[in-house]
């Protein structure tokens, strides 16, 4: 990089081109920098900074130019992001532009920070330092003495995780289910298609980011003659993400797909190939999940791939879709890429993994952030009873079927699920709506089925009764993870039996002409 440096009272003369560090080039001088460079779309608007005088504004600019050219662009937007809240922050405070950084505007500005935000002076101050050891004008020699003497307190990692906050944190295990069986549902029924439901399952499966989903090629399925099961194994190399050092796709982490979502993708992967045959050099580097219009890169070696903000955005949207509700809440559940990584490392602590595996499974190079997964672990699962799981039944939504008459009216009567376990005369639970048999544990299994059709006078609370009384047994034992496997499904008996009670009700009611 070449900037002329005229005098200390001068603005920085910036080059007309810039290249980022990884080949993206840019214009210094306009107000603007926008470009792609894998799946990041990177957008730093200078033109944002209405509160700082040009020398001030120039030399931010070259200290930005020096982060895209040593750093990656992620780290840049960053840091200029940070800048613009300090100098938008001074603006308030002071009322007038900010012509430099000096001690009383770092004591001004850490004085406007609270607890929670105070660790935002905490990142600025390497890019502070960093503009003062550059020599450009703007920063006073005094506020870098000062912040490196200065005590900050750092930002509160894994408090999400931690508190189980039910807006940014991991899912509950009741959630996850809802999640699981929405998404497996809608696929199903075909009103979710398989490219919507392949980005659904390996977000929640794998806990990648949006730039790791974004990045796939459909070269980097792999699929198997296993000799062991003399069947096919699948796998799946997922371009690793936050590398320091690494350009995208620089390095891959194998992840095993089990057979049931391996075809699919295979299946897709196959359509993608011959959508796309003659539009790319290669069709091996052809991307897994294309982008449409604008959502499409055109970065060298990531033609037609999504932008990882696209990425995002596409998954919130899939899973929030489904319309799963919070038990915890009441309300439709917020879904973002870092709930569900926040989730996977969760339930891998809850299964008694360590932070090395964690730390594995959520593409970390190090500990460093794992072990808030492992300090937070909800030792005890909650209590559930009668009372609670009728209250929770109609926000859990478990219960996806519907209600029929069965004997009391007119309802079908083929195939009905009986188990004397619950009523001795052999009163059917109800009856399944595809009228087979799909060999699972019925009438358990059935209450959470969209094909159960759940009889008005079946054995329901006698169901929800043994189902309560096997979890406290199960909690008894010491296993509070085993006794949380049917949580959802006695959640789905309780809604049933609320179902129910309001059909007797509305039945005993006199007819009002």
């Amino acid at each position: 990089m070449t900037i002329e440096l005229a005098a200390r009272h001068r603005p920085v003369v910036l080059p007309v081109s810039a290249q980022t560090r990884f080949g993206s080039i840019f214009r210094p001088r306009s107000k603007t920098w926008v470009f792609r460079e894998g799946v990041q779309y990177i957008s730093i608007n200078f033109a944002l900074l209405d509160c700082v005088d040009d020398i001030v504004l120039q030399s931010l600019k070259a200290t930005i130019l020096w982060y895209l050219e040593n750093w990656a662009p992620s780290t840049a937007d960053t840091m200029f992001k940070h800048f613009l809240h300090m100098f938008r922050t001074l603006k308030t405070i002071t009322g007038a532009d900010c012509e430099s950084i000096g001690v009383a505007e770092i004591l001004n500005y850490k004085a406007a920070l609270s607890d929670r935000t105070e660790w935002y002076l905490g990142s600025l101050a390497s890019g502070i330092k960093r503009w003062g050891a550059l020599g450009y004008p703007g920063v006073e020699k005094e506020a870098v003495v000062l912040l490196n003497e200065m005590r900050i307190k750092g930002g509160r990692k894994g408090e999400p995780v931690r508190t189980m906050c039910p807006i940014t944190g991991p899912f509950s295990e009741i959630e996850y289910e809802a999640i699981i069986s929405r998404l497996n549902g809608a696929y199903g029924n075909k009103s979710l298609n398989r490219e919507d439901y392949l980005i659904g399952l390996l977000f929640i499966t794998l806990g990648a980011r949006p730039s790791q989903i974004a990045s796939l090629k459909i070269c980097d399925l792999t699929v198997k003659e296993s000799s062991v099961s003399r069947g096919v194994s699948y796998s799946l190399s997922v371009p690793r993400a936050k590398q320091r050092g690494e350009i995208t796709r620089g390095s891959f982490k194998g992840r095993a797909i089990i057979p049931d979502i391996g075809e699919i993708l295979l299946s897709h992967a196959n359509d993608i190939r011959t959508r796309l045959a003659g539009q790319l050099a290669d069709i091996d580097q052809a991307p897994m999940f294309p982008g449409q219009g604008i959502q499409a890169t055109v970065a060298t070696g990531f033609e037609r791939h999504m932008t990882a903000r696209a990425m995002s955005a596409k998954v919130s949207g899939v899973v929030e879709c489904l319309g799963v509700f919070s038990e915890r809440t009441g309300e439709p559940i917020h879904v973002t890429p870092t709930r569900l990584r926040r989730t996977l490392g969760t339930r891998a602590a809850m299964e008694g993994c360590g932070e090395l595996v964690i730390a594995e499974l959520l593409d970390h190079s190090d500990t460093q952030n794992a072990g808030v997964y492992v300090e937070s672990r909800p030792e005890a699962i909650e209590r559930i009873d009668k009372a609670i799981a009728l209250r929770l039944a109609p926000l859990a939504q478990a219960f996806a079927g519907v209600v029929v008459d069965g004997r009391i009216g007119e309802g079908p009567r083929r195939n009905p699920i009986v188990d004397p376990r619950f009523d001795e005369g052999r009163r059917p639970a109800g009856t399944c709506g595809l009228h087979g048999f799909c060999g699972l544990a019925a009438p358990i299994a059935c209450y959470p089925c969209i094909n159960f059709q759940a009889w008005l006078d079946g054995p329901h609370e006698e169901v929800l009764d043994f189902l309560l009384a096997e979890r406290e047994k199960l909690m008894a034992d010491g296993s509070p993870r085993i006794a949380a496997i049917n949580d959802r499904t006695i959640l789905a008996v309780a809604e049933v039996i609320r179902l129910c009670n309001e059909r007797r009700k509305a039945l005993e009611e006199p007819d009002i002409e």
